[in-house]
């Protein structure tokens, strides 16, 4: 099994495991019936041992001090139990007595080992260790007493009884956690082909996407140097406009200058006409003058008039 797949695995399990614990919040209303029953799941069907912290951590309920009480019943009750299968073998009442009381103060011991977070429990496992212990060799001196009465076909008979009890107990928990795995595995591959296949369908559209991205970037790079060349000839247009105009501009600046000299010229003409008429215009007032001055004096000889006349005529 890979690591992805294990992961996957616990992954279920604890999905699983919550929604038992669900399932068990609204079966059981009372807390120390929940916590009981949340340490029968763990132990039997998750194969975990309960502890009240773990306990804690999936109830929320209560305070702390409830899942270990509840813990303490559940390992009284299976202890019970437990005791009660002893008392069916087939061994005298002394031996089973003492066996049961042995085999139920080391189950409590092994018990209460698991629950390390709590400092009662550690206290109570060291003393449950040291009554196990001293039970223990109790039950060694008082088995080694009562040896020569047992018979060894009995004894061997026992040890069998007792090894295929054990046995048949891991075997059915090893079967029911193999067919928990076998199905999460079946699940987990489900899972993985669906993901799969959403992965490839996800990269398809990815490269669909890539490919029509590709399509418009070649499209605006075509559309941009196609841009790009008419801008080129609309500025090779335009030099060339600016250049014919340039030229143009030359020649209106001479021709410009030619008009100003010419204008200059007749100015200067007009000018040269204007001082003559103003001459003109002067002696032809003096005459005019002197016509009215004549007429307003007596008839003169012809004689006399001729001056004037002569002016009159340089006049015009």
């Amino acid at each position: 099994m890979t690591a992805s797949t294990a992961e996957t695995v616990a992954q279920t399990m604890e999905e699983a495991l919550e929604r038992d614990i669900l399932a068990l919040k609204e079966e059981h209303r009372d807390t120390q019936p929940l916590y009981r029953a949340v340490a029968a799941l763990l132990f039997f069907k998750y194969g975990q041992p309960p502890t009240a912290n773990h306990m804690y951590t999936l109830v929320r309920r209560g305070s702390m001090s409830a899942p270990a009480q509840a813990l303490k019943a559940f390992w009284s009750e299976l202890r019970d139990k437990s005791r009660v299968r002893l008392e069916r073998a087939d061994l005298p009442e002394p031996l089973t007595t003492l066996l049961g009381s042995f085999g139920a103060q080391i189950w409590e011991l092994a018990l209460a080992q698991a629950d390390v977070s709590l400092e009662s429990f550690r206290a109570e496992a060291q003393s449950a260790v040291d009554t196990a212990t001293a039970a223990l060799a109790g039950a060694e001196r008082e088995i080694s007493t009562l040896q020569h009465v047992m018979e060894n076909k009995n004894r061997t008979m026992l040890a069998k009884d007792e090894r295929i009890e054990a046995l048949s107990a891991e075997l059915s928990g090893e079967r029911a956690r193999a067919a928990l795995a076998d199905q999460q595995l079946a699940e987990a591959r489900a899972e993985h082909e669906t993901m799969r296949r959403e992965a490839q369908q996800a990269r398809e559209e990815a490269r669909s996407l890539l490919e029509a991205a590709q399509r418009d970037h070649q499209a605006a790079l075509e559309r941009l140097t196609a841009n790009e060349r008419r801008a080129l000839l609309e500025v090779d247009s335009q030099r060339q406009a600016a250049s014919k105009a340039t030229k143009e501009l030359g020649t209106v600046r001479q021709e410009l200058q030619l008009a100003r000299e010419r204008a200059a010229q007749e100015v200067q003409e007009l000018q040269q006409q204007n001082s003559s008429l103003s001459r003109q215009v002067g002696a032809l007032e003096g005459a005019l003058r002197e016509l009215r001055a004549q007429t307003k004096r007596p008839l003169q000889e012809p004689s006399r008039a001729t001056p004037v006349s002569r002016r009159l005529r340089a006049a015009r």
